[in-house]
């Protein structure tokens, strides 16, 4: 049995190959992401940005990042606001800690979706990449470590019982 893998008449139609690259480069797609939004042109060392979307939403508008190492994709979605951890639970999210920071994770076959707000933002990340380049992409991103969460919340006690005290004795003052 012969097995003719190239027909030479087939390839003959086929146009000439362009010569240097022709693809955007990921500096390029990170500048034209808009201003108020974290566009890295890497996460990681492993992924970088091919695809960039602004996106019209009901709740404000939103910008879609796409990354890849060449073998998994990683789709970031950011948009403005607050996270809402409640409806994340009703929806088979598990909290976990990824990278230092505590995120909202489920597994949906082959992807995994992973959750986390910081500054302001909600982070979605989707992605099919294996878990050491889903840490890796979450590091990279804006995130509140726990520490940052413990320290924040100290802060707001502190100034909770500061505020106590001098309303509780500002009249004895005098």
């Amino acid at each position: 049995v012969r097995f003719r893998l190239l027909d030479r008449a087939y390839l003959a139609h086929l146009p000439p190959p362009t010569p240097g690259d022709t693809g955007t480069r990921a500096t390029d797609l990170a500048a034209s992401c808009g201003a108020g939004w974290r566009c890295p042109h890497a996460l990681g060392t492993a992924l970088t940005l091919f695809g960039v979307r602004r996106l019209p939403g009901e709740q404000g508008p939103a910008v879609h990042l796409a990354y890849t190492d060449g073998l998994s994709t990683l789709s970031v979605f950011q948009q403005k606001g607050s996270l809402d951890t409640v409806r994340l639970a009703g929806q088979g999210f598990t909290r976990r800690s990824l990278a230092g920071t505590c995120v909202h994770v489920r597994d949906d076959g082959p992807q995994r979706v992973v959750v986390w707000s910081a500054d302001g933002t909600v982070y979605t990340v989707i992605t099919d990449a294996p878990e050491d380049v889903i840490r890796a992409a979450v590091a990279a991103l804006p995130h509140r470590t726990r520490v940052d969460m413990i320290l924040g919340r100290l802060g707001r006690g502190v100034d909770r019982v500061e505020n106590w005290v001098l309303n509780r004795f500002q009249g004895l003052v005098g």
